[in-house]
């Protein structure tokens, strides 16, 4: 954001907070960067206390790794009133496979505790879900809790995917072996490639389901990724398992595109690595007054710290969830930024 702000006029700074599932006292700094030598950078203090009709603990229903032999998996919220009038809270809706949910009151119109609890048959890999709250609080209609477990996939393959060098010399063969966890393997019915040029079939090797990929000299698809082996079983929770491939050109890493990252550039060049800038949450107002001739102040953010941006990541996920049923909005203040004569 540039601008000019003449001698002696003021300039206007609008920041907006969003604040989600935030409560309590926020903080917040704003730096401004001008071409005035006396103040190059400037920085504003944001304070603000948002209060909160319900409070929640924890704000999430997380479940860490459930082995898929474990039974049912409870987790407790706990709901109390806050800066809102009484509790009077209700089940809304429960959405996520295999997910409960029962309120229970502890004292009326203060404290309620909700019990999530996910149960077998497992997915193959990660679930979530949700249970939206009627609280009975006008300031806060309904609350939202987040419900995510990390279930120990029922298949997996080592390695976790095809990495096919491109204008292969001669025709070659790739490997990558099933692994089963909870019961004992499941039956499979048919291996196939996604690529009609390619071929794949299911070996028995010492006993372990291993899927062989057969590749041809010259192999050489215009996307590096996309296709896949397709593992067609009879169990439910990985009737069709997917192997991906992915082509790696000559000079490229082992990683995937996305997981790779640019160089920083050398001394005396300018690196095409992309940087973002973001505006922080601020919520009052605060002045502070630059003596130029013509400053142009910049906003920009302080670095968080890792607690604080962990804490951003899963309010963000929550308020995500959560946001066609609270319908939050974001709060815009203003903060007044005079230039001196």
């Amino acid at each position: 954001m540039d601008r000019t702000i003449e001698p002696g006029q003021t300039d206007t700074v609008e920041i907006s907070l969003n604040t989600g599932s935030r409560n309590g006292k926020v903080t917040r700094k704003i730096r401004i960067e001008t071409n005035d030598r006396k103040h190059q950078n400037e920085t504003i203090t944001c304070e603000a206390n948002v209060l909160a009709a319900v409070k929640t603990e924890p704000r999430t229903a997380h479940f860490t790794k459930i082995d898929r032999n474990a039974g049912p998996q409870k987790r407790t919220i706990t709901l109390t009133r806050a800066d809102g009038g009484p509790l009077a809270p209700k089940i809304k809706t429960v959405r996520g496979d295999n997910v409960t949910a029962e309120l229970r009151e502890i004292e009326a119109g203060e404290r309620y505790e909700l019990d999530i609890t996910i149960s077998p048959p497992w997915p193959n890999g990660t679930t979530r879900g949700n249970v939206i709250l009627e609280t009975g609080v006008e300031q806060a209609p309904t609350e939202g809790i987040v419900v995510y477990a990390n279930v120990a996939p029922r298949l997996q393959a080592q390695p976790q995917r095809f990495t096919i060098p491109a204008d292969l010399e001669s025709n070659r063969e790739f490997r990558a072996r099933l692994v089963w966890s909870g019961d004992k393997p499941g039956n499979i019915s048919e291996v196939v490639a996604t690529d009609p040029e390619l071929k794949a079939r299911l070996e028995d090797e010492n006993g372990k389901q291993t899927i062989v990929l057969e590749v041809p000299a010259g192999y050489s698809p215009v996307r590096r990724a996309g296709n896949a082996v397709v593992v067609k079983t009879d169990d439910p929770t990985a009737r069709n398992f997917r192997i991906p491939m992915y082509i790696m050109r000559p000079g490229s890493r082992r990683s995937s595109p996305a997981m790779r990252r640019t160089p920083h550039a050398e001394p005396g060049k300018v690196s095409n690595r992309p940087v973002l800038k973001t505006l922080p949450a601020a919520s009052d107002k605060a002045k502070t007054n630059l003596t130029s001739d013509k400053a142009k102040p910049v906003v920009t953010s302080e670095k968080k710290t890792p607690d604080e941006q962990r804490r951003e990541r899963e309010e963000a996920a929550k308020e995500q969830t959560t946001r066609e049923h609270t319908g939050t909005k974001p709060v815009r203040q203003s903060t007044g930024v005079e230039a001196g004569s």
